[in-house]
């Protein structure tokens, strides 16, 4: 009697051979990189907090290492509001944007900054493209959400691709190609500070 109905559980179940691909498919070694940020991103954490001998030990900290990433946030914002034409909104601004490009032919660009695709669930892009659509409507300007980190490409068929746009595509678009994207930017970063630390020696 056990055996029939063993047989009969048996014809709802995948064959051997599927369950056998399914193992082998999903039973990988599992990655030891990490996915949410990028070597840039790293790169940039190291120039704020490489000189502190707890820097590694932060990082495995969540509480630490989230005080660390947010102050990433408003580094990279204030950096990039300190480039030529460009404007860093302080806290409190009217608009509650982050900034504004005004470009060489005079189009004005107004920007929020958000670190990565990661730190913009849903709802607060939602907000995010409402604040500046509603902002560049009144002001007659371009609005566009910078995703500094972002490492996904923009979707044709995102509905906000119009607005949304990664500190890599920024600068190249509406900065200067000759700045070399986030690479150029991180190197002149890391540069300034190895010429200092080595004129100190």
């Amino acid at each position: 009697m056990k055996s029939r109905m063993f047989k009969m559980s048996e014809s709802f179940l995948p064959s051997s051979d599927v369950l056998e691909h399914l193992v082998l498919k999903w039973g990988t070694p599992p990655d030891t990189k990490t996915k949410c940020r990028t070597d840039q991103y790293m790169r940039m954490m190291k120039i704020l907090y490489g000189r502190y001998e707890n820097y590694e030990q932060w990082l495995k900290e969540p509480g630490m290492k989230k005080q660390m990433e947010m102050n990433l946030g408003n580094f990279v914002q204030e950096y990039i509001g300190n480039l030529k034409n460009h404007v860093n909104y302080k806290t409190g601004h009217e608009t509650s944007l982050d900034g504004e490009n005004v470009k060489e032919d005079g189009t004005k660009i107004i920007y929020e900054m958000k670190i990565d695709e990661k730190t913009t669930n849903d709802a607060s892009l939602k907000k995010s493209i409402e604040r500046l659509e509603g902002v560049a409507k009144t002001y007659k300007v371009q609005p566009l959400l910078i995703q500094f980190f972002r490492r996904s490409k923009i979707s044709e068929k995102n509905k906000f691709k119009d607005i949304l746009i990664s500190g890599e595509d920024y600068l190249n678009k509406h900065v200067s190609p000759s700045i070399g994207g986030i690479d150029g930017l991180i190197s002149h970063i890391e540069r300034h500070f190895y010429l200092k630390s080595a004129s100190a020696v």
